[in-house]
């Protein structure tokens, strides 16, 4: 209302200049009107400093309830709480030689999931529901972990602990406790097909790739190079002709076992 009153008065003091001088009609009316206009349609200015934090709510966990082959990545409903552990046991090799200081080496490397969050309603979830059964059945569930900017980590673990809490004077909650089965990838890189480069991973040292799958299917030989550092190389010709989407290669090691390479590819 307050503004329609300004804007008729604004009408009736245009009209009324007019009456008086009609050459004014140019040098008032439009220009009073122009201003009105931009202190109604003012823009607000961005931050030129990007703000470096970012949400936990973000970063969101999923389960693949499809195939190895073709994943179907349904989100764990409910959450609350994330905690994505990564970390590798010590071997001790402290001695009397070794100057009075510990000695000690990197052994296995282990990773955890720990989350928690809000049990859903009676028609349940399809991530809990399928976490539930491979607590049960002791299988494997196949784990992504997503951060904001849709890069990932991914892993096959196994359930250990799914823990439920029901109060009566508060929410209805749940606990999942993954520990890892295997490696967990690095996070993932995002490649372009109208830009694609050779990309490079890195694994367990002394290492070498022996072969390398892609959805059950071999990768040629002459699409990568391994070395004995512990690493590998894609190359980007071969990238480029990947369908846009995400792509998780397993990499058999010549040590035995396997690493995950995951990779989004983009237009």
């Amino acid at each position: 209302m307050e503004l329609l009153f300004i804007l008729i008065m604004l009408l009736a003091y245009m009209l009324l200049q007019r009456r008086m001088n009609p050459m004014s009609q140019k040098n008032t009316g439009i220009m009073a009107f122009g201003f009105d206009m931009q202190r109604f349609g003012t823009e607000l200015p961005v931050n030129p400093i990007a703000n470096p934090v970012t949400a936990g709510k973000d970063y969101l966990v999923y389960i693949n309830t499809g195939t190895a082959a073709v994943p179907i990545w349904s989100i764990i409903g409910g959450l609350r709480g994330t905690t994505l552990n990564e970390s590798s046991e010590e071997i001790d090799g402290s001695n009397k030689s070794s100057g009075g200081w510990p000695a000690t080496a990197a052994g296995l490397k282990k990773w955890s999931v720990d989350t928690d969050g809000l049990i859903p309603d009676a028609d349940g979830d399809i991530g809990l529901k399928a976490m539930r059964r491979a607590k049960r059945q002791g299988k494997a569930v196949n784990f992504k972990f997503r951060y904001p900017d849709n890069t990932y980590q991914i892993g096959w673990a196994i359930v250990t602990e799914f823990n439920k809490e029901a109060p009566y004077d508060a929410e209805a909650t749940y606990s999942l406790t993954l520990n890892g089965s295997g490696p967990l990838s690095d996070i993932s890189i995002t490649v372009s097909k109208a830009a694609a480069t050779d990309q490079v991973f890195y694994f367990e040292k002394s290492a070498v790739v022996t072969a390398i799958t892609l959805a059950s299917a071999a990768v040629a030989a002459d699409n990568y190079t391994a070395t004995t550092a512990g690493e590998i190389t894609l190359e980007g010709t071969y990238l480029a002709t990947l369908a846009t989407g995400e792509h998780v290669f397993y990499a058999s090691l010549s040590v035995g076992g396997y690493e995950l390479l995951a990779i989004t590819i983009t237009a």
